[in-house]
């Protein structure tokens, strides 16, 4: 399995332009006038960022996958479109093999911030997940599912397919994940944390994308490109570790 280089975007945008504090002088009754009006606003962005987090989140936790495709940042589906995504999720679910979400905590950075087609912020999140590793048995080959029963029914192969497993989710997944299991289950533990890129386009509503696992070049296929632009200036002024 191909790796892929991980981009450290995590929380680069938190910590960009920030807005100003707004100093209300004595007697300026319209700047006053005008600072509550902000506040005002800023409230209702953060109340519909945060209940369509809660939105996505109750449908990540439904496990009705295909639901969160209605969540999802458009500019994905130039990548791979809805229909191939669906196909794609159907297909996993179909499979029993769908690692089922436990739970999900998701706080954005706030105050959000402005580019040219809206408004954006991170969300850092933390995932916990539970997948049953068995293998779905062909029906139609009765000696192909006997083998599978027969492996995950032998202590030993059934604790070096789990190693196997295990090993696998971790180079998709990378250093953002814990993966635990106990010896004789079938299922494995998975806590994963990473961050959302959350957008507001022309205010059609919130979208998000994880962006955890993107490469450079990915990332400059989907995010827009004054955001980009934004990465890349705060990485140059990022001291490189020796």
């Amino acid at each position: 399995m191909k790796k892929r280089h991980v981009i450290l975007i995590l929380s680069f945008l938190i910590t960009a332009a920030c807005t100003p504090d707004i100093n209300v002088k004595p007697n300026a009754t319209l700047a006053s006038d005008k600072a509550i009006e902000n506040a005002a606003n800023v409230d209702d962005t953060t109340q519909r960022l945060n209940a369509a987090l809660d939105a996505y989140g109750k449908i990540l936790l439904s496990g009705e996958l295909e639901k969160s495709l209605d969540y999802t940042y458009p500019a994905l589906f130039k990548i791979k479109s809805r229909k191939k995504m669906l196909e794609g999720l159907m297909a996993m679910k179909n499979s029993g093999n769908v690692p089922k979400i436990v739970s999900i905590t998701q706080k954005p950075a706030l105050p959000v911030k402005k580019y040219s087609k809206g408004l954006y912020t991170t969300v850092p999140f933390t995932m916990k997940m539970v997948i049953n590793i068995t293998p779905p048995a062909p029906k139609a080959d009765k000696k192909k599912a006997a083998e599978i029963t027969a492996m995950m029914n032998d202590p030993k192969k059934l604790e070096a397919f789990k190693t196997f497993m295990i090993k696998m989710f971790k180079v998709q997944m990378k250093e953002d994940v814990v993966i635990t299991t106990e010896k004789g289950s079938k299922e494995i533990n998975i806590k994963k944390s990473g961050s959302y890129m959350a957008l507001n386009e022309e205010n059609k509503g919130w979208k998000f994308i994880d962006i955890s696992p993107m490469t450079m070049g990915q990332a400059k296929e989907i995010l827009p490109t004054d955001i980009m632009n934004i990465m890349m200036a705060m990485l140059s002024k990022t001291p490189s570790k020796k």
